[in-house]
C-alpha cells in the first residue's frame, strides 16, 4: 500500500516531503536530508516493483510449487 501511495502522488505532483510525512510518517523538518533519502529510496523501489520486480516475485512463487 505504502508503494502504491508513493507512486500516486509521484504521479499527481505531490511534494516530497507532505508525502514523507503523510505516508513514511517522517518529519522533514527534523532531518530533511535523511528523510529526503528515505523518501526517494522507496520511491525507487515502488517504481522498480511496478516494471519488473512483481515478474521476480510470481516467478519465484511458482518455482516455489513445482
Amino acid at each position: 500500500m505504502t508503494y502504491l501511495r508513493l507512486l500516486d502522488d509521484t504521479a499527481e505532483g505531490a511534494d516530497w516531503q507532505d508525502v514523507a510525512q503523510i505516508v513514511l510518517h517522517r518529519d522533514p523538518a527534523t532531518d530533511e536530508r535523511r528523510t529526503y533519502r528515505c523518501w526517494q529510496s522507496h520511491l525507487e523501489r515502488a517504481q522498480w516493483l511496478s516494471r519488473e520486480g512483481y515478474r521476480r516475485i510470481l516467478e519465484q512463487g511458482v518455482a516455489k510449487r513445482i
